[in-house]
């Protein structure tokens, strides 16, 4: 039986308001947009230009230019060129607007259209290619083209401030269909978001401790150097 778990304002906002800077900082529209940026830095420390690359949810696209065609619950592709092979990064977001709204669970139709996906992108289905959007369809033929030299990696991240996953039976669905392809099955949820937040906090107050010991090191030796003169 799945354990309850009780949603934290704490949480809610620690995530909320990094957001809603990011929205300010990268002038985006909405806090869906600005987590993108937000769990893409945490997961993989990607610059701002290279997260935009990756991202091929069509509503996102359509705030800066004109975007058609969907993106079959694929919100964004980051290709990550590993030291042995390309490792191929698939991503759902889903973004809870309130603290009530982190109870539910993640939408079980994600999992139709994820496995449509799939199934079009290891069919080489090109006739797909004309009903999703350009950027997603540009991605699917960047895979395509790695196929010729290397069987790559695929992973599927599953990104959300809610606490719970997809329930019990849909998990398991999704699971069995992500097998049929290799496919490794991540779960982001809010409170890996959070912990993952807290610790480069701790990183960056580390880091700037040593820089501020190290300037005050160099600020006395030159100090000391001048009164020698």
């Amino acid at each position: 039986m799945e354990k309850e778990i009780k949603p934290n304002i704490q949480d809610f906002s620690t995530v909320d308001t990094n957001l809603q800077k990011l929205m300010e900082d990268l002038k985006l529209k909405t806090k869906s947009s600005a987590f993108y940026f937000y769990v893409l830095d945490l997961l993989f420390n990607l610059q701002e230009d290279q997260i935009k690359e990756c991202i091929t949810d069509t509503c996102f696209l359509s705030e800066s230019k004109a975007c058609t065609g969907h993106d079959s619950g694929i919100d964004a592709i980051y290709i990550e060129q590993t030291e042995t092979k390309n490792k191929i990064h698939m991503f759902n977001f889903k973004y809870a607007d309130s603290l009530e709204n982190t109870k539910s669970h993640f939408p079980a139709g994600e999992i139709d259209k994820i496995t449509g996906f799939l199934n079009a992108l290891m069919a080489q289905d090109k006739e797909y290619l004309k009903n999703v959007n350009p950027i997603l369809a540009g991605k699917m033929e960047e895979i395509w083209e790695i196929f010729q030299s290397e069987n790559p990696d695929f992973v599927i991240h599953i990104c959300t401030n809610k606490y719970y996953a997809f329930e019990k039976q849909e998990e398991d669905r999704f699971e069995r269909e992500m097998k049929k392809y290799n496919v490794d099955v991540k779960f982001h949820l809010m409170t890996e978001l959070v912990n993952l937040l807290t610790k480069m906090e701790r990183m960056l107050k580390a880091i700037n401790r040593k820089l501020a010991y190290c300037a005050d090191i160099k600020s006395k030796a030159t100090n000391y150097t001048n009164s020698r003169k």
